[in-house]
């Protein structure tokens, strides 16, 4: 086993070891600067797993499986032993990492279960500090057997992450579509909440809940400040009745509507119109 120092050169060694347990561990790992990516034709074949965290520059990452995609700072490469894969800047250019290599049965059981998967070879970790001296950290003390253990903490981390990242980009579309179908003040008569989440697919019961949970704010009370916006802009044409206006947005007479207006606004909509003009 062999550990040493940070160094500023294009290329610092910080970690190798050559007789990991024999359950598996951590081989090698440190940084690569003005990396300029690996060869095209043929793909490399590297043998063992690895971790390749982009820090600066960016570029492409391509495998045997037909993956073909960008890389950006944060990024983290993953890397499978048999899988045929090819990795660098744009043409031109450079871009620096840390990569940490790791091999043995140990490792062969995450991918088995699905949590390393060579379908999914790239995960987004940021902010680009934390990750880093996470990383730093596997390797910076300790017994071959300690690090090997870290690097299964680490993994367990980054899945973790990446698995509350993608719950958490399905929640953000989910809620853009719920805002945009409760705030629609161009549908005639705008859509109920309960119509909302039978569009969605769901209950409304389950799709309240979940509204709720991401905003703090019930889907009936989202939906009716949009429609104060509504009668409020609609209150500014004398020649529509306060009947019509109603109708419009979705109120089943002029007394409901007026009530819930005063509640929201806190006058009648006749002398809010009067202040108007």
């Amino acid at each position: 086993m062999k550990r040493i120092a940070s160094l500023a050169r294009p290329t610092e060694l910080l970690y190798q070891s050559s007789a990991p347990p024999a359950v598996g561990g951590v081989t090698l790992a440190g940084f690569i600067k003005s990396h300029t990516g690996l060869p095209v034709d043929p793909m490399r074949v590297y043998g063992k797993y690895a971790l390749v965290y982009l820090l600066d520059g960016g570029g492409q990452y391509a495998d045997a499986l037909g993956a073909r995609m960008d890389v950006i700072p944060g990024d983290m490469i993953v890397v499978f032993p048999e899988l045929a894969h090819t990795y660098g800047p744009q043409p031109g250019g450079t871009w620096s990492e840390f990569y940490i290599v790791f091999e043995g049965p140990l490792f062969d059981v995450w991918r088995a279960k699905g949590l390393l998967d060579p379908a999914r070879p790239k995960l987004h970790l940021e902010p680009l500090d934390y990750w880093l001296h996470r990383l730093q950290a596997i390797v910076e003390h300790g017994s071959d057997l300690t690090i090997a253990c870290r690097m299964q903490q680490f993994l367990a981390d980054m899945v973790e992450h990446d698995r509350q990242s993608a719950v958490a980009a399905h929640d953000n579309a989910w809620l853009a579509e719920a805002r945009r179908l409760l705030s629609a003040l161009d549908v005639d008569p705008p859509l109920r909440p309960e119509e909302t989440a039978d569009r969605l697919g769901l209950s409304y019961e389950v799709f309240r809940k979940k509204f709720v949970k991401l905003t703090g704010v019930a889907p009936a009370k989202f939906r009716d400040a949009r429609l104060m916006d509504l009668a409020s802009q609609l209150l500014k044409d004398r020649d529509r009745s306060l009947k019509e206006i109603a109708r419009r947005c979705g109120f089943c007479d002029e007394f409901h509507f007026s009530r819930r207006f005063k509640q929201k606004i806190g006058l009648p909509p006749s002398e809010f119109r009067d202040r108007l003009h």
